[in-house]
C-alpha cells in the first residue's frame, strides 16, 4: 500500500510539473522563490505569478518564437518595476529575470536594448549585493560557497557589461579648438562635507578647500559664471539629492545657455572651452537638453551638462526626483528616467526593433567629460583619466584614504602647471 501511495504522489507532482495549463510552473516558482528570497519564501503571489509569467515567455522561445519570448519577458518586467515595493521584495531574482531578458534581446541582435537591460538589471545587483553581504555579517556562514555572492551570475554581467559597453559606448568627438561662438555658462558645485572621525586623513574633509579654487580657476579662463553651493536642498539627504534641484533652480532662471554641474571631487584638468565641446557633441542637433557620460554600470552624473530656459528639462528633473530607484543615488533615478521613463522606454516599446536612446539626451566618452581614477576605473569597468584629458573625477576613492587624497593634491597642481 505504501509503494502505490509514493507512486500515486510522484505521478501528482509529476503533472503538476508539466500539465500544459495555466499555472503549470506553479511549484518551479515557488521554489525559486524560496531559493533566492528566503525571507520572502513562496509567500508572494504577486512574485508567484510574475515568475511564473517568465517562465511562459522562455517557452515560446523554444517554440521557435524569440521575438514573442523577449515581449513577454519585457511585460514581465515592466509589471515587476512598476512596483518598486514588489521589486525591491527580492531583488535577487529580478537581476535573473533582466539577464534572461538581456539575452534574449541579444539573440535577436538587439545589442542596444541587451546593454540597457544589463545595466537596469545591475541596479537590482548592487542591492542584492548590499542584502548578501548585511547578512553574512550578521550571520557568519561556515559553509564557504555563501562567502561569495552568486559568482556565475557576477561573471555574467561583469562579462556582458564590459564588452557592451566597449563596443556600444560613444568614442571621442573630434574637437575644433577656438571656433565655437561664445555662450552664457552657469558652473555649479555642492561643497558640503560632514566631518568623519574614522577617516584616515584628518577629521575634517579638506574638499572645499581643494576643489572650488579648481572650478573658478578654469571658469575664470573663459568667464563662465561659478555658483558654489554650500549648503543643501535637503539638509537631511545625502548631497546626491540636491544635486538635480540645484540644477533645475538654474534651468528655471532662464539666465543661462547651458548649466553645468561638477562635484566637489572632480577636478579641471585641460583648458578646454566647453562652448567646443558642446559644439561637437551637439554636431548640430538642436533637440539636445542633457550631456553626460556612460560607462559600463549606466551613466555618472559627477559632471553633466543641462540646457538652460528648457521645459522638456524642468519636466525631466521633476520625474527624476520622484523615481524611487534610488539605489546609486540619484544616478539610478536618472538612467531610469533616459531608458524607461516614457511610453517609448526599454521595457515598453516593443521587442520587434532595437531599442533607441532618446534624442534629447547626447552621451560624451569619460575622457572628455567625466574621467575616473583607480579603483573606479578599475573595479567599475571604466575610463581611467589620463593627462589631456577634461576632468578627473574621484568617484570611488574618498578624501578619507591617503592615497585618493594625494592623488587630488597632485591634480590642483597638475592644473596650476597648465
Amino acid at each position: 500500500l505504501s509503494a502505490m501511495w509514493c507512486r500515486w504522489a510522484w505521478w501528482v507532482n509529476l503533472a503538476a510539473w508539466c500539465t500544459p495549463a495555466s499555472g503549470q510552473f506553479n511549484v518551479l516558482a515557488r521554489q525559486l522563490l524560496e531559493e533566492d528570497c528566503s525571507d520572502l519564501g513562496a509567500s508572494e503571489p504577486r512574485w508567484v505569478s510574475l515568475q511564473q509569467q517568465m517562465f511562459e515567455a522562455q517557452l515560446l522561445l523554444l517554440d521557435g518564437n524569440p521575438e514573442g519570448c523577449l515581449e513577454g519577458m519585457l511585460q514581465s518586467l515592466n509589471e515587476m518595476t512598476g512596483d518598486p515595493t514588489l521589486a525591491f521584495l527580492c531583488p535577487l531574482l529580478l537581476c535573473r529575470a533582466f539577464a534572461g531578458a538581456a539575452t534574449s534581446a541579444l539573440h535577436l541582435g538587439q545589442r542596444n536594448r541587451g546593454r540597457v537591460l544589463y545595466q537596469l538589471g545591475n541596479i537590482f545587483r548592487i542591492q542584492a549585493i548590499s542584502r548578501w553581504y548585511n547578512d553574512l555579517k550578521d550571520t557568519p556562514s561556515r559553509n564557504k560557497k555563501n562567502e561569495r555572492f552568486e559568482p556565475r551570475m557576477h561573471a555574467e554581467y561583469q562579462l556582458a557589461l564590459a564588452t557592451l559597453t566597449e563596443q556600444l559606448s560613444q568614442q571621442p568627438f573630434q574637437i575644433a579648438h577656438g571656433l565655437s561662438p561664445s555662450l552664457k555658462i552657469e558652473i555649479h558645485s555642492i561643497c558640503v562635507y560632514k566631518a568623519d572621525p574614522t577617516s584616515n586623513t584628518g577629521f575634517t574633509c579638506p574638499l572645499p578647500e581643494l576643489a572650488p579654487p579648481n572650478h573658478r580657476a578654469y571658469a575664470n579662463l573663459y568667464g563662465y559664471d561659478y555658483r558654489l553651493h554650500t549648503s543643501l536642498v535637503f539638509p537631511d539627504r545625502e548631497a546626491h539629492y540636491s544635486k538635480y534641484m540645484v540644477v533645475a533652480e538654474a534651468v528655471a532662471r532662464a539666465e543661462a545657455d547651458w548649466v553645468f554641474y561638477v562635484d566637489c571631487d572632480a577636478f579641471f584638468t585641460s583648458k578646454l572651452r566647453l562652448e567646443d565641446l558642446f559644439s561637437a557633441a551637439l554636431a548640430g542637433r538642436n533637440d539636445v537638453q542633457l550631456m553626460v557620460t556612460e560607462d559600463s554600470g549606466g551613466i555618472n552624473t559627477g559632471v553633466f551638462a543641462a540646457r538652460g530656459r528648457s521645459q522638456w528639462m524642468l519636466d525631466f528633473i521633476h520625474r527624476v526626483a520622484q523615481n524611487p530607484y534610488t539605489v546609486a543615488w540619484d544616478q539610478s533615478q536618472i538612467f531610469w528616467e533616459l531608458v524607461n521613463g516614457d511610453g517609448s522606454g526599454v521595457l515598453r516599446s516593443g521587442a520587434s526593433r532595437d531599442f533607441q536612446h532618446i534624442p534629447q539626451v547626447a552621451y560624451i566618452h569619460q575622457s572628455q567629460l567625466n574621467a575616473f581614477v583607480p579603483p573606479a576605473s578599475t573595479d567599475w569597468l571604466a575610463y581611467e583619466w589620463q593627462v589631456g584629458d577634461f576632468i578627473r573625477h574621484f568617484a570611488g576613492c574618498p578624501w578619507q584614504e591617503k592615497p585618493c587624497l594625494d592623488m587630488m593634491r597632485e591634480t590642483v597642481t597638475h592644473f596650476q602647471r597648465l
